[in-house]
């Protein structure tokens, strides 16, 4: 396929800027409202490294620079007993590590004791008051209408061990939705039967995360989050690249994430594995893969795999979350159903085996996969459902 017919596919399908309506409607609608300065709070769980807080500190912050007064109030980390320090030492983790991690600039930061509920008194009169997880939905519910128009910003179907089971009670609660992906979008609309559903993407700082022209790897290379977490699907992933190594002899990893390795979940050997990298290292560590591969069971959108795809690293990913309609088979990526081991290594061994020509196109037109074109695009749109 041409570069020329790669991108016409792919802005036929919307994952091109250019082509991407939502965010243009979504600017527009801000701009008629005339949105005034609003007072805006966030129910957050503990703040730590995960991607979820991450989206919602970047939302508060914009939000803020844009002239409104957001309050994020979340609970204090939960000192780890005894047992889960040793437990994590026998596992091969070392002792457990919670960096500080501060609300942006211009929002106020409320710690609140934990393991107790948040109530009304310790929320701040708003506009508008935005659960961010599945028990503080059932808390935003609670609250008095001085409080705030409500909201639910969901970023993921955490119906999923080790979270309760009264977690999907929490999406028919009468909470107006602002999800991250059509994905979710449709997960709420089908099973809780919500068709009010706002969509909000997350998107990828380019400033931050972006590519030259890409040429495939000496060695074929595969790039992966490391994540025990459930829903990430590890070991999935590594079956995959454990059968594609069976066809492909020198295949090399790179891999990082915030935790430390697991004996449960050994990487290939001569891996690399860059633990809690900065942004700039992330970026370098994304450039040098021929292939990025995810593998989540559930997952609301997939945060690294529209980075990657931004450093020019087509994205090899089941059929959950953003994935699911950003990516194009053998346009940008291909898709796999989950849990399908065998065909996610066939789509690793296709594309590290595509002539240099063929590798070059997916990788432009990974490249330019997008869902609007920065962090204040996507905020303006919660700020334009907030103030509607």
């Amino acid at each position: 396929m041409s570069l020329e017919c790669a991108l016409n596919s792919a802005a036929a399908h919307g994952v091109i800027a250019e082509q991407i309506p939502t965010g243009s409607k979504g600017l527009a609608a801000a701009k008629l409202l005339g949105v005034s300065e609003m007072r805006i709070t966030f129910l957050s769980p503990p703040f730590n490294l995960s991607g979820g807080i991450k989206v919602i500190l970047l939302h508060a912050g914009e939000l803020a620079r844009l002239g409104h007064s957001v309050t994020i109030i979340s609970h204090g980390q939960q000192s780890r007993s005894l047992t889960e320090r040793l437990r994590s030492i026998k596992n091969g983790r070392g002792l457990i590590f919670r960096p500080k991690i501060r609300a942006p600039s211009g929002v106020a930061h409320i710690e609140i004791e934990p393991a107790r509920s948040i109530t009304c008194r310790d929320v701040p009169d708003s506009d508008a008051v935005v659960a961010t997880w599945w028990e503080t939905a059932d808390w935003v519910t609670a609250l008095s209408p001085s409080k705030g128009r409500k909201f639910y910003f969901v970023q993921g179907h955490e119906t999923y061990p080790p979270i309760p089971s009264r977690s999907r009670d929490t999406y028919k609660l009468p909470l107006k939705k602002i999800v991250v992906s059509k994905w979710l979008k449709n997960i709420m609309e089908e099973e809780y039967g919500d068709k009010d559903v706002a969509v909000v993407p997350n998107t990828v700082d380019r400033m931050t995360f972006y590519s030259d022209q890409r040429e495939k790897q000496d060695r074929p290379t595969i790039g992966l989050l490391y994540s025990t977490a459930f829903p990430k699907g590890l070991h999935t992933s590594l079956r995959a690249i454990e059968l594609a190594m069976q066809k492909i002899k020198n295949i090399k990893v790179i891999s990082f994430g915030n935790e430390r390795k697991s004996r449960r979940f050994p990487l290939p050997r001569d891996s690399a594995f860059e633990r809690s990298p900065s942004s700039d290292q992330i970026r370098e560590l994304y450039s040098q893969c021929d292939v990025w591969l995810t593998s989540s069971i559930s997952d609301g959108f997939n945060l690294t795999a529209l980075e990657a795809m931004a450093c020019g690293t087509p994205v090899i990913a089941t059929r959950v979350g953003w994935p699911a309609e950003g990516i194009i088979d053998n346009v940008n990526g291909i898709l796999r159903d989950v849990d399908d081991a065998p065909g996610l290594a066939d789509a690793v061994v296709r594309i590290l085996t595509l002539p240099d020509k063929e590798w070059q196109v997916m990788s432009e037109c990974a490249h330019r996969t997008t869902t609007t074109s920065s962090w204040q695009e996507s905020t303006k749109l919660m700020e334009a459902v907030l103030a509607a």
